[in-house]
């Protein structure tokens, strides 16, 4: 199959490699892992090269993909702004590792979004419009970071990227938090957060 971007595994394998050491440092050594700005900036630089949008984790083949970790995996309702896309009525997919989930159009079922907004503050303060998409019941690694992509299937078989996504699991959520309100950045608002005009996070829950 071919994509609209080219792949550049060797970087985004690198840059993931170097985050997983330090998460399994981290949980060896609680606070001790020198998980830098500098690094963690890494490893979205590699995702941004892998699909040229600043999105959310497999794209790789299985010998770029770390060992399972031992927690049961974290089973998720991801949702996606696809709003600058011409979607309608196109077949929409995402990948993580050997998963595949249909993208269903937020129309089909917004129940999901009314279920995941009362506990969601980010989500609930999306607007409508920008909330296209949504995959259910994502098997995401409890331990590990993960990588999906988001496709469109073309007419001729084929299939066009239309972004790459880091996926953290969980248990990152109140470290980085942590780290980020203990830094000269904490009152920095991240990326995601400044595209829909929002202000710093003030909890792990914001992130």
């Amino acid at each position: 199959m071919n994509a609209k971007h080219p792949f550049k595994r060797g970087a985004v394998a690198a840059a993931i490699d170097e985050v997983q050491q330090l998460a399994a440092q981290e949980r060896a050594a609680p606070g001790r892992a020198a998980l830098s700005r500098r690094r963690f900036m890494l490893a979205g630089a590699a995702t941004a090269a892998l699909g040229g949008l600043p999105l959310l984790a497999g794209c790789g083949s299985d010998d770029d993909a770390p060992q399972p970790g031992t927690r049961q995996p974290e089973v998720r309702t991801i949702f996606f702004n696809h709003s600058h896309l011409d979607h309608a009525g196109k077949a929409m997919m995402f990948q993580v590792g050997m998963q595949r989930h249909a993208l269903r159009p937020i129309a089909e079922a917004p129940h999901l979004l009314q279920q995941a907004r009362a506990t969601n503050r980010f989500l609930a303060a999306v607007p409508d419009a920008q909330i296209t998409h949504v995959a259910e019941a994502v098997a995401v690694d409890a331990e590990y970071i993960s990588l999906g992509c988001a496709y469109t299937l073309t007419s001729n078989g084929l299939w066009t990227m239309e972004g790459a996504h880091i996926l953290l699991p969980q248990v990152a959520s109140p470290v980085a938090f942590t780290r980020l309100a203990a830094s000269p950045k904490a009152a920095s608002v991240s990326l995601k957060r400044s595209k829909y005009g929002m202000p710093a996070a003030t909890s792990a829950a914001d992130l």
